[in-house]
This record gives structure tokens, sequence and C-alpha cells, in this order.
């Protein structure tokens, strides 16, 4: 008996070896593709990066949907997709993106906040989702100048121009990023026109399409710059 299986143990040894071997080829094989998707996504943000810097939103938008695609979780990554989207115009599309990003579990705070800014925005002035804006702002810090923006938003939504003058010189002694800054003189642009103060309203927007270079808000500045000025002075 002991004669048989000792007889029989070269080939036990080869299908250990055989199976070994493939075990080993196919973690090379899951190695060598983990590389190529890091290469491919690299490749792809920095298309999309290289195409952004020159306002070629569509080009960027494709690469950063490829990129997207090998990483759906990649919520950085979202944020920067959901931006061009809102470039070119296509807002649901971008609320979509920022409303997936978010579910993302581990996201830095700072990106959570951005983001959350970003899609209130759009269901403020672009979706018609105003009934979502106290929810979002619930998710704010509360002595943060997004929520204190967001603040002003509600009441410009409401035609009260004093209120969000006051949410808004609040926000203007917090901390600022020079696109929040921008976004912040624009709404305050639209705050004086509902408060008759057309003057001060066209000097905001001045100062806020200075510091728009990138910004999606740069659309809705030059919009509202020609929406006041084609209207007679008393």
């Amino acid at each position: 008996m002991s004669l048989l299986i000792e007889n029989s143990d070269p080939f036990r040894r080869w299908r250990l070896f055989v199976t070994a071997a493939l075990l080993l080829f196919l973690c090379a094989c899951s190695l060598a593709s983990s590389a190529e998707k890091e290469r491919l996504l690299q490749l792809h943000i920095s298309t999309g990066d290289a195409a952004w810097q020159v306002r070629d939103y569509a080009t960027a938008r494709s690469a950063y949907l490829q990129a997207h695609r090998l990483a759906p979780a990649a919520a950085p990554l979202a944020f920067r997709l959901g931006y061009v989207h809102e470039e070119l115009g296509n807002y649901p599309e971008a609320a979509g993106v920022y409303r997936e990003a978010l579910k993302v579990a581990g996201i830095p705070a700072a990106l959570q906040y951005d983001l959350t800014y970003r899609l209130a925005l759009l269901e403020a002035f672009r979706l018609h989702g105003e009934a979502q804006l106290p929810g979002l702002l619930a998710t704010l810090p509360p002595e943060s100048a997004y929520a204190a923006d967001l603040q002003a938003v509600l009441a410009l939504l409401a035609e009260d121009g004093r209120k969000a003058l006051a949410a808004l010189n609040q926000a203007r002694h917090l901390p600022l990023t020079q696109e929040l800054s921008s976004t912040i003189l624009y709404h305050a642009a639209r705050a004086y026109a509902l408060s008759g103060e057309v003057d001060r309203a066209l000097q905001s927007l001045y100062e806020a399409i200075n510091r728009a270079e990138y910004a999606p808000i740069s659309r809705d500045i030059s919009e509202f710059r020609e929406l006041l000025l084609s209207h007679p002075r008393p």
C-alpha cells in the first residue's frame, strides 16, 4: 500500500505545481491589469485636465467620462466631471454626478461640502429644485461661507434682497476660495438688483467676472449683466 502511495506522489506534486503556477500566472495578470487600469486612468485625467485648461470642455468631458468608468467611486474625479457638465450647460447630468458622488462612503469633508454646494446651486437656479435646498443646507457646517451663501440664495428665491445681502455680508468675512468669492459677488449683484441698486449690482458683477476664470458661474454672471444693461436706467 505504501508503494502505491509513493508511486502516486509525483503526479500529486505535479498537480500542485501546475495549480501553483496557474495561481501565480493569474496574480501576475491581475497585477498587470491593475497597472494598465491605473495607467489609463491617469492618462484620461491628464487629457481632461489639459483640455479644461484651454476650455475645450467637450474633450474634457469625454476624457473624464472614460476615467469615471474606470474609477466610479473616485469622488474628486466626479467633481471634475460634474463641473465640466456645468460648463457645457448639461445641468441635470452635473447634478446626477454630484448626487452619486455624495453617496460614496468616506469622502473628505471638504469635498463633501464642495459637492453639496454645487448641487444646491444647480437645484436653486437651474433645476427648479428649491425644495431640496433646506436639506442640502443642513449638511453643511452652519458657520461656513457655503452655508451663509445658501442662506442668501434662499432669500434671493424669496425676492428678499436685503436679507440676502445680510447673509452675504456674513459670508464675505469668512475664508473664501477665488471661485466662492466670485459666486458670492454674483449673488450680491442679484441682491442689489432686487433692492433697486443697479449701479452697485453692475460693480459687483464686474468684480465677480474678474475672479471667475474657470467657474461655471461665469455664464450666469455674463447673462445677468446683459439683462441689467438691456433695461432702461431710471
